[in-house]
């Protein structure tokens, strides 16, 4: 009796660079969340997209790498990006609102052969735990007429790339998940390993067996400390993740990798 063996490629470098060595059609799904413009600068590396000095070059960079993503997918694959809006804050950037990011990164993908499929919204946690970091939130700092909500709501928007692939009816996923994931509004606690920006591991879950069947290959171009690599094994598909960062690539090595056992592929 043959036994598939899963692969777990995990990859320090470029993810431009890395996704142009990879074969066309490729890919069944790509789950990821890029770097903000200058919000938090992971490393002094010109290739990351922290360091772009506005929104233009940001976009115009993550418009590079959503091409090569668009090449390795196969046709009907999904590209799952997760993202906020930009909160401004008066120590950073001398006003208060928001920069909305929808837009500009839909027109992206519109122009690259995706068009938008689903969404969910993630709420990650409450507005009571919000109040610890966001001090406008409390009721004795509320001014009427100018009120604004806890930034505690992610976007979880889903692309398909032009092309039809093969259904399977419901794959792996349970009617009890079901009953919970087809909800719009996802309540999941954000957490995770020694990131600044932790994946939620029940977030990429869902996100992996939604869109994906056992046997497949689940990429992530910018893949922290390896969450989706970790889930899409756990879950009985190929992975791939692809992480400029030394210090959040030796950690996915660290904390997951390096303590696996042969028996998960």
């Amino acid at each position: 009796m043959y036994i598939l063996r899963l692969k777990n490629e995990w990859i320090n470098g470029d993810c431009l660079k890395e996704l142009k060595k990879m074969d066309a059609e490729s890919i069944d799904l790509i789950i990821t969340s890029p770097p903000y413009h200058n919000l938090r600068v992971y490393s002094n590396d010109p290739s990351d997209l922290s360091n772009c000095e506005s929104y233009e070059e940001y976009y115009y960079l993550l418009g590079f790498v959503i091409a090569e993503c668009e090449r390795v997918l196969k046709p009907g694959g999904k590209f799952v990006m997760q993202f906020e809006d930009y909160n401004y804050t008066l120590g950073r950037d001398n006003k208060m609102g928001q920069e909305s990011l929808t837009g500009d990164i839909n027109k992206i993908f519109i122009e690259y052969n995706f068009s938008l499929w689903t969404k969910a919204f993630w709420r990650k946690y409450s507005a009571q735990r919000a109040m610890l970091a966001q001090g406008n939130l409390y009721y004795r700092n509320m001014k009427a007429r100018d009120a604004i909500l806890a930034a505690n709501v992610g976007f979880v928007y889903v692309y398909k790339k032009f092309g039809d692939c093969e259904l399977i009816k419901a794959s792996d996923i349970t009617l009890e998940e079901w009953a919970d994931w087809a909800d719009g509004v996802w309540n999941i606690s954000n957490s995770g390993i020694g990131h600044t920006t932790p994946f939620a591991e029940e977030l990429v879950k869902r996100c992996v067996k939604l869109w994906s069947c056992p046997g497949d290959t689940v990429c992530d171009p910018f893949a922290g400390a390896g969450t989706v690599n970790k889930i899409a094994i756990e879950c009985g598909r190929n992975a791939v993740g692809i992480e400029l960062n030394k210090e959040f690539y030796d950690l996915g090595n660290e904390k997951r990798f390096n303590l696996w056992d042969d028996s998960i592929f």
